[in-house]
Formats: structure tokens, sequence, C-alpha cells
């Protein structure tokens, strides 16, 4: 080897590191799943808006409050819980008289945003008649006082029109009351989190707050329920899901390894250049990512382990070969043994990695550049540097090496290990594959609370709303366009009601310039019909004093009267805005989705399903990568080792990615994105172990078989402890990888060339 390679690297390296910090501080890490997408098929409407929204709907929490005894003063006691709880906000609960007063005052202000169903009341000419009906109606209760504020009733019947859309909720003492089938009474109360808590330990903290202070609830009125909703309970149940998992997973393989290491190697000198090597790796990856797309998606970061299983089986045949055989060569010759099954697992490796270049999508490209650039460095930090730093003692482990000699004597004249275990395999792959189904519904992925979706449906049921994703939203490029064009899809909302396309849904109470000046003029009609009505009935009411003018939009989201709707409205920066339009249950999505598809800034937003399909997308695109990689590699080995060998060479890394799949089949379990990720990871494993076998004699074949066997533990204890994770989506990586490793260990000794015996 060339004496300034070792130099040269350094150079490298450290150039690598500098250019690293000198992009730390612009480097974006791109979370958003839709950039994933080939750029043809992403939408057309900002994913900011959603994301948004998304995020103005995460910072809600609601809570329905009963009780046996006083609901009232259950509910206020939670009130005053709540204002104790750091990182709790904007609490709406019992609206003071000042509140239903300015609530009042300023309908009678807004009279310009009155419903549809009363403006279509005056287009008809009937609405003069139905306020003389409600004056002199015993039931109806208009006082004379109301007249003279409001000589219109305008206020009552926007009142009662919201009462006909909302008719479960009503207004007791200030409380908002809603009732359930079993009518018993619920107080609605609301909150916001603080925009600051954005952290896993800022929301974990919240939460344990909240539930201290529901037991003290229950202690204060043990007849009280409290049924809450919040994405916050569920970042809760996943923040403990993922502690779970790196109490119980991560310290018992990081022990495990460690364990491993010191029985083997008696040595942190080799816990530490192997570290050194996968922290050069990731570095390389990352920096030519960067250097290539400016950013680096999550995705990406989340599957670099993929270079952890591979780097670690690189440098373990190093150090175990320096420490079996370092009284009978130096470093350099060492290296020059493994220098061939080394190159010729990079070779392959990247070659499995190239067919994903070809893939349409962004985040696999992104994975192949990052995996690529971080197993070339890993290699070339083992050649340049491990004869170097990489020094251990010398250890005979007889007993050892006589059970792997004997071992190896099996493995290599055993008929029923050489013919009869790969067609068992083969048979049981078979008969799973044929059995195995795909579910690429993203909520599978995540196990959920029992008593938080207990909750969410019982509280779906009582205020009779839908805890669906989907959501229809209306853009525009300024908020008065949004307005218009929401105005003009009315007609398409009253046709999907009267065609049975959606039940019902909810006009937005704030309307355009255009159509509020079209209200005045119909409103100062119908005040002079009224007018000449009150003077042939002799009541004495003035209509002509009150004014109309148009409400400008941050008036009426300042008001308390915009309450809840605020919810639905999102504006840019950039002026672009959007608004969502609250449906009742979707009874035809397929209609739906057909006549959105012809309207201009009108979009149906189903976050799952969209999310759910990218990850079918890429799930079907990697599985024929897998098999086109798979091909790829034997006549890669057929065309360097021969017909046979290159064969031979070829079956444990086909079964070791079909004898999972086959298991997953047979115990029924659906196949998912996570479960082929996974399968990349044992490809790369796999292609080390057979050329660790199949390139080594036979005086060093039990130097191969610990090293194989020693990284195949600790990948089983890095990576397959997983499958016992809380979390559907990690458990299936690891069971993949759990089953693939296993195989790929079992079945590489089949490379092993017979004919150097």
């Amino acid at each position: 080897m060339n004496r300034y390679l070792p130099q040269i690297w350094l150079l490298i390296v450290g150039l690598l590191i500098a250019i690293f910090v000198l992009l730390l501080s612009s480097t974006r890490i791109n979370s958003n799943l839709f950039d994933l997408l080939p750029s043809n098929k992403k939408e057309q409407y900002s994913h900011e808006l959603v994301d948004n929204f998304t995020s103005t709907i995460d910072q809600q929490l609601i809570w329905l409050v009963s009780s046996d005894k006083d609901v009232e003063a259950t509910a206020q006691y939670w009130v005053d819980a709540l204002r104790s709880v750091s990182g709790i906000q904007s609490i709406v609960g019992q609206k003071s008289p000042e509140t239903l007063e300015k609530w009042t005052k300023d309908a009678l202000s807004f009279s310009t945003l009155i419903p549809q169903k009363v403006i279509e009341k005056m287009q008809q000419g009937v609405y003069p008649s139905w306020v003389i009906s409600q004056i002199y109606s015993p039931f109806s209760g208009v006082s004379v006082a109301e007249l003279n504020h409001d000589p219109l009733l305008l206020v009552r019947a926007t009142i009662l029109e919201q009462l006909a859309n909302n008719g479960q909720f009503s207004m007791n003492n200030g409380w908002v009351m809603v009732n359930d089938a079993q009518n018993r009474s619920w107080v609605l109360l609301r909150a916001t989190i603080d925009p600051s808590y954005q952290g896993m330990l800022d929301k974990k903290a919240l939460v344990e707050s909240l539930s201290s202070y529901e037991q003290a609830l229950i202690e204060f009125d043990p007849t009280a329920t409290l049924l809450k909703k919040g994405s916050v309970y569920y970042a809760d149940f996943a923040i403990k899901t993922a502690e779970k998992d790196i109490t119980t997973i991560g310290i018992t393989s990081m022990l495990g390894v460690i364990l491993i290491f010191f029985w083997m190697f008696r040595s942190l000198r080799a816990i530490g250049v192997i570290i050194l090597a996968l922290m050069i790796g990731l570095l390389s990856g990352t920096v030519v990512v960067l250097l290539i797309y400016g950013e680096i998606h999550i995705i990406t970061i989340v599957m670099s382990t993929s270079i952890i299983g591979v780097a670690i089986d690189y440098a373990l045949l190093f150090l175990t070969a320096r420490m079996l055989e370092g009284h009978q060569y130096s470093p350099m010759e060492t290296l020059q043994q493994i220098k061939k099954p080394l190159a010729g697992a990079l070779i392959s490796t990247i070659l499995a990695y190239c067919v994903l270049l070809f893939a349409p999508f962004a985040g696999l490209t992104q994975l192949a550049i990052f995996t690529m650039s971080g197993l070339i460095a890993v290699f070339l930090t083992i050649i340049c540097w491990f004869p170097i730093i990489a020094i251990i003692k010398e250890r005979k482990l007889e007993r050892t090496l006589k059970l792997a000699d004997q071992i190896l004597y099996v493995l290599e004249h055993s008929r029923i290990y050489r013919k009869f275990l790969p067609i068992l395999i083969v048979i049981v792959s078979i008969v799973g594959v044929i059995q195995l189904s795909h579910n690429d519904d993203v909520g599978h992925l995540q196990s959920l609370p029992p008593e938080l979706v207990a909750d969410d449906h019982k509280m779906n049921e009582i205020l009779k709303q839908s805890s669906s994703t989907q959501v229809l939203m209306v853009t525009g490029k300024t908020s008065e366009k949004v307005l218009e064009n929401l105005e003009h899809l009315y007609p398409l909302l009253d046709r999907w009601v009267e065609d049975k396309v959606i039940e019902s849904y909810q006009a937005f109470p704030f309307l355009s310039v255009n159509q509020q000046n079209t209200n005045i003029q119909l409103l100062e009609q119908v005040s002079s019909e009224l007018q000449n009505l009150y003077d042939e009935q002799g009541i004495d009411v003035q209509t002509q004093a009150h004014k109309f003018e148009v409400v400008p939009l941050q008036d009426w989201q300042d008001s308390p009267i915009s309450e809840g709707w605020r919810l639905l409205w999102e504006t840019l920066p950039n002026g672009e805005s959007a608004i969502i339009i609250s449906l009742g249950e979707v009874l035809n999505v397929n209609r739906l989705i057909q006549d959105v598809t012809d309207q201009p800034n009108l979009y149906w937003i189903d976050r799952k399903s969209e999310i759910s399909d990218l990850f079918s997308q890429y799930r079907y695109s990697m599985e024929w990568l897998l098999v086109i990689a798979m091909v790829s590699i034997m006549v890669l080995f057929m065309a360097t080792k021969g017909l046979r060998q290159g064969f031979m060479m070829s079956i444990p890394i086909i079964l070791s990615v079909l004898f999972p799949l086959g298991m997953m089949g047979i115990l029924g379990i659906s196949l998912n994105l996570f479960n082929i990720l996974a399968l990349i990871l044992v490809i790369g494993m796999s292609i080390d172990y057979v050329l660790f076998f199949s390139s080594s004699q036979k005086s060093s074949r039990h130097v191969a078989l610990l090293a194989i066997v020693m990284a195949a533990v600790i990948s089983e204890l890095t990576f397959g402890l997983l499958a016992m994770s809380g979390t559907n989506a990690i458990s299936g990586f690891g069971l993949m990888l759990l089953l693939g490793i296993l195989t790929a260990l079992l079945l590489s000794p089949l490379a092993m060339d017979r004919k150097v015996l």
C-alpha cells in the first residue's frame, strides 16, 4: 500500500468535516413526505397551507365533562385546573356576561354576514312576514328592547339558523352544553397548547400535568366523567412507547454488543475503531447528499442504519483476522488477505443500491447516494487506517477454533445441510409468499392507546362529528379571492347534499366584499319593506336607524363571534389563503373526488390516504428494484465465479429475502414499506457473509466463520431486537431483519468453494 494513503485519507476526512461544518448552518432536514413523490405527481396546492392547518389542529385540546352531581361546578373545577397547567392557553370555558354581550353586539354590527338561508327568505320576499310572525307569536318572546336594538331581528334569525344546523348544542349559564343519546348533559371545553411546546419533553410534561389534574378531578367529584381529545395525548403515547423501546431494547442491545466485543477482543480500541469507521461513513454520506440536494430527507437519516450493519461486517473481518492470525501476518498482510472479499462485498452492495438510482422517487435515489458514499468511506477507512490504528491483542481461542473447525466440516460435507435445508426453506418461502398480503395503511404502522381511541369515538358520537383526516379545502391568491371562490362552490355543495354525496355541510360564516355589498342592497330593501309593515301595524320602530356596512375580515376574526371558525382559516405570508369546509358524513367519496378534480381552487385533502398511497408506491417500486438487484448480483457472481459457484453464492442472498417474506405470509402479517426497507439491509449483509466465505481459503475459513457469526449476533442485537418494539412499523422492520439475518447466517456457508478444500 502506498505509504501516503493514510495521510491522503486524513486530508479527505478533514475536508469532509470542514464541508459539513460549512453546510451545517444552512442545512435543511426535510420531513415532508410529499416531497418524496415524483414532481409530476405533486398536487398544485401549497402544502404549507395544509401543514399550517395541521399544526393549528394539533395545538387544540377538547374535553367533555359530565357529572351525576353538579356538572357546572365540575366543569369549573377543570377550567381552574387548566389555568394552572404550564403550556395551556386560550381556555374556552364559561362565557362571561361581557363576552355574551360583545357577541350580541357584534352579531348586530355584522348584519351583512347573515346566513344563506336567511338571505333566501329575503330574496323570496317572506322575511318581513316572518319578522311580524315572531313579534306576535306568544312563544317567541320578542321584547321591545330587542326590537328597538335589532328592528330586522337579524340576530334572532342568525341564532335560529345556527341552532338548526347545530341542534345538539345549547347555552346554559354561559356554558356550552350538549346531550348524548341517553340525555346525559356534557359541558364542552376547549384550550390551545402554547406553540412553543413543540419538543417531546414539553409534550410529555404537559400530559403528565393534565393526568395529575384528572386524578384530582375524580377526587373532587367521584361521579365525574372526562372525555379528552388532542394530538398531544397520542404524541405522549408515542413518546412513552419510544422510551420503553430505548430502555428495554436499546439498553439490552447496547450491553449485549459491548459484552460480545469484550468477550471476543478484550479491547476498547476494537469498539473505538469500529465507531470511527461508522462515523466517517455517516459523515461522508451526509456531505455528498447535502452537496447534491442541498438538504437531506428525514427518511434518508432513518434508513442510514443500512450503513451500520454493513460497515460492522467490514470492520469485524479485519479485527477477527488480526486477533486470530496476528502472530502469522503483519497488519498489511492481513489487509492484503481480506482486501479481495471486502472489495467484492463493496462492489456487490453498491451494485444493489445502484438499482435504486433508477427509481422515480427522490427518497430512494437520495438513500442510494447516501449509502454508497458512506460504504465507500468505510471501506477506505479500513484500507488506509486499520493496519495502523486497529492494534488489538492476539488471542488463541483454542476451544472456539476447534468448534469452528467442526462446524465447518459439517457445513462442507453434510448432505442434509447443503441440500435438504435450502429445499425446506424454499418450500416454506413459496407457501408463505403465496399467502402474503399487503397493507400500506399508515394508520396501522402505529399502535394506538385503547383509552384514547374509546374517548375519541365517544366524543364523536356525542358531538355528531367525525375524526376523519379528510377535508375539503378552497384556496385563493388573496383572502378576498378565496371567499369568492368559496361562494361560487356553494351550488356544487348543495347539489352534493341533494345527490347524497355528502350528508351536510356548514357554510363559512364570513362573506366576500362583493357578497356583503349585495346583502347590503337586499337588507336596505327589506328594511324599507319592514318599515312599511311596522307603520301599517302601528309598531313604533324605526328600521332606518341601523346602518349596514361591509365588515372587515380582521374585525370578524378579532370578535368572539368567529370563535371556532378561525381554526378553518389559514393565510400565508404571501397572502395566499385557504378555507376548510366543514362537511358532514361523506356518503360517496368517489363522486366527490371526481367532482373536485373538475373544480379549480378546490381540493380534497386526505393526508392519511395520500401518505398511504405514497408508501404503497414506494413499496411496489422497491419490490421490483429488489428483484432487479438480486438478479444483477446473481449475474455478477456467475460472471466472476462461474455458473455453478455463482449460483451457489446467490442462493443465500435470495433465500434471505424470500424466507422472511414467506414467514410473514404464514404468520398472517401484512407487508408494508418498512418490511421492504429492512430487506435492503438484509441484502447488504448477506452479500458480505457470502463473499467472506467464498473468498476465504480453507486455512482462514474459521476467521470468516467467527467474523460472520459475530457480525450476525451484533446485527440481531442491534436491529433484530426491534421486533419487540411496541410500534408496529419498527417491530415489522425488526422482524424482517431478525429472520433475514438468521437465514443469511445459516446459508452463507453454501458459498464456500468446495474445490478449495
